[in-house]
Order: C-alpha cells, then structure tokens, then sequence
C-alpha cells in the first residue's frame, strides 16, 4: 500500500478573517487625509406614524371651520326669521286734515299721522289719502328700515255752475271783473273755492250774493232780482 494521499479538512468555525461569527473586521484607519473614510447618517426619518396623525390633525380642523362656518351662516338666518327689520311711517297731506288708509285699514287721526310703526321692510302696502272736497290719492308706499315720510298733495274737485238771472238779461260781476250778460257757464271752478257774484238789471235793483263751490253747489244757479 502506498503512501497515504488524505488530507486535513479546513476549520469551519473559523472566519477567513479570523472572527469565528463571520463579521468581516473593520477597515485599517489611515492617517492619509486622501483616504475617503465612511460617513455616519445622522439624518433620522419621520416615524410613518407621525405623519398619518398631522394628517389626521388637518383634517379634523379642516372639518371644524366647515361645520363652524355652516352653523355660523345658519344662525345669521335664524335671527333674521326671528327679529325681522321693521319701520316706521309718516304719512303728510297737502292740505293736512285727510283721513288715511293703510293695506285697506283706517288709521285714527288726521294727516299729518306720524309713528306708525312695525311694518314689514320691503313690502309695498297700498296707501288711500281721503280729503272731503278733493280727489282721493291713491298709490303705494314700501317701509324702509328707519322712520319714511309720504307726502300726499290733494287736488281739489272741480266743476261746472251755470249762473242766470230771473228777470232775464242781468250783468254779473265776479269777483270785480265783469262777465256779462247772464245766463253764464262758470267752468272748472276748484271746490272750496268762494266767490263774490253782483248781478244788476239795466234800470234795476243790484242783487250780491257769495257762492261757494262745493258738492252741493247746484249746476244751475238763479238770481232772482228783488
């Protein structure tokens, strides 16, 4: 038998580098300032954790201004259902003296009527203005926040008389002025108004009388010589 040719098995347990668990020894420090030497990180990363609870922070203040800001405009509305904006009327006639009539009611009182109050802003209310001897005024008038003055200016009524004289053929004078012989139509005369009649016959007796215009005024008037 010839020589043995067995040879001995290398020692597992140890490293090459000599370090039985493995770890690769540490680099030779060199004191050559051209050596690139490894840097630590320093730098720590924001835990995911942290990041998910700031978003969950800007979310829920995000949702707070909303609903904050929903509740806000919501409570504005409830108070304005709750305390309307109401005003205040005065109502004013030319001639003064007019009964009024506000959204078909009779106020107490005569023009001026002032302090008529808590109407609704906004809504137009009719307004009738009543003066005996004169033309009604209607129309419309809409409350504003704050005390609203309403001038109503009265026109009178007007009409026609016819003057004559029994005898026949007077003169009248009206008012001074000479008009002729009679019988005369006097047109468009404003109720209210007064005035002075002088009627004479020729070689005859002068006959004054003052007459006034108003609803019973006659369409006909006859002066008769005495």
């Amino acid at each position: 038998m010839g020589p043995s040719t067995s040879q001995a098995l290398p020692d597992l347990s140890r490293d090459p580098w000599g370090d039985p668990t493995g770890t690769p020894p540490p680099p030779p420090v060199s004191n050559d300032p051209f050596v690139v030497r490894p840097i630590e990180a320093t730098m720590k990363l924001p835990a995911v954790g942290d990041a998910a609870r700031a978003t969950r922070i800007r979310w829920a203040i995000a949702s707070a201004l909303v609903v904050l800001a929903l509740g806000g405009g919501w409570l504005a509305r409830e108070l304005m259902h709750e305390a309307p904006v109401e005003g205040t009327l005065e109502i004013v006639s030319r001639p003064p003296g007019a009964r009024v009539v506000l959204d078909g009611r009779e106020l107490p009182g005569r023009t001026p009527v002032t302090g008529i109050a808590h109407l609704p802003v906004g809504r137009a209310l009719s307004l009738e203005v009543l003066l005996e001897e004169h033309e009604p005024w209607r129309g419309e008038v809409t409350p504003v926040a704050g005390t609203l003055q309403k001038v109503a200016v009265l026109v009178p009524l007007r009409r026609d008389v016819v003057v004559d004289s029994s005898p026949p053929g007077g003169q009248v004078w009206i008012d001074g002025v000479l008009h002729g012989a009679l019988p005369r139509r006097l047109e468009d005369l404003a109720h209210g108004r007064t005035l002075e009649l002088r009627v004479s016959w020729p070689r005859g007796p002068t006959v004054q009388r003052s007459l006034r215009v108003d609803s019973s005024t006659p369409e006909r008037l006859v002066i008769e010589a005495p």
